[in-house]
């Protein structure tokens, strides 16, 4: 898709990855085991080129292989919406999905579109802001990928949580989202008044909303975790919800662990559930948006009168 920032393939991608299968696996294992639910439905809503970052691995590292190769092996049907709004980089991905699905048992029924079983996968040229939700049935289990290459880039439509809750059984989310790349950190706090809304939101006090747009519509039974880079300039983060029992058993943060090794090095990271610790979680989202300075105004309030002369006032 057409992005402002090309962050390429670095150290970020094994562990986005690795963090993707297991997401993704766990839905697999859960949803065929739970009889309310019929069919699971999953839409990547950044779908890019469906080129691995490890090319012996492809059903690994890219979320078009990873969904495809995982979807193979559910016992329950399973519908794949992939969304590519750039036409050169759509093209390319229908190349790669003809040149990778076949190895899974895929086959190709129309241009777009292929089939395994009771499967299948489908790519769209169009803007994952604008996803169609009219197949979303109450007994579908419901997957959305949402991978901007920075949070500026953010596609999920504000109310398609809200939206999907409204018509699904089942809903989970996996953002993945750079706060700084490019700089992206550098944007004013607040929008000038005259300037136009869109959708790419560039002031950072609407960076807010769009997590607020996942946090204000969270089914009771979920909770929401962020997780990321203790020390790292482009601010990576993955915000995933999941069932409360995984999250009590201390299931996801034993995967946000091993994602954080995955590529054999150890990086320092934080991580914080929204329900279970809403201060923290605060906390971690408030380091992603703001600035040191803003940061350590926030924390260390200006007392009244302090640094003002008026000290004895009054």
């Amino acid at each position: 898709m057409p992005k402002s920032m090309d962050v390429g393939i670095s150290h970020h991608t094994p562990i986005k990855h690795a963090i993707m299968c297991e997401f993704v696996g766990k839905e697999v294992r859960a949803a065929n085991r739970l009889g309310w639910f019929e069919r699971l439905v999953w839409i990547d809503l950044t779908a890019g080129n469906a080129i691995a970052a490890n090319p012996d691995a492809w059903s690994e590292s890219c979320s078009p292989g990873i969904l495809a190769s995982l979807a193979a092996f559910s016992d329950k049907p399973v519908v794949i919406d992939l969304y590519e709004k750039n036409p050169d980089t759509y093209a390319a991905l229908l190349d790669n999905l003809a040149a990778n699905l076949p190895a899974l048992g895929y086959e190709r029924f129309e241009e777009h579109k292929w089939r395994i079983g009771a499967t299948e996968v489908r790519a769209w040229n169009g803007d994952g802001r604008e996803a169609g939700v009219d197949h979303i049935r109450r007994s579908d289990a419901v997957l959305v990928l949402n991978d901007p290459n920075g949070i500026t880039e953010w596609a999920m439509h504000r109310r398609f949580t809200a939206v999907l809750d409204s018509k699904a059984k089942g809903i989970r989310t996996l953002s993945c989202v750079g706060f700084n790349v490019a700089g992206i950190k550098r944007a004013p706090f607040q929008r000038d008044q005259h300037a136009p809304r869109t959708d790419s939101v560039s002031a950072r006090s609407e960076w807010y909303e769009l997590i607020g747009s996942v946090t204000d519509y969270l089914p009771e039974r979920l909770d929401l975790m962020l997780a990321g880079f203790t020390r790292d300039s482009s601010q990576w983060a993955y915000l995933f919800s999941s069932p409360k029992v995984w999250r009590d058993k201390g299931e996801e943060e034993e995967v946000i662990g091993k994602a954080f090794t995955a590529t054999g090095e150890v990086h320092d990271y934080e991580f914080a559930w929204f329900k279970r610790d809403r201060e923290k979680f605060n906390r971690l989202v408030d380091r992603r948006i703001l600035t040191k300075a803003e940061l350590a105004e926030l924390e260390n309030p200006v007392l009244p009168f302090e640094g003002s002369g008026e000290e004895d006032a009054a």
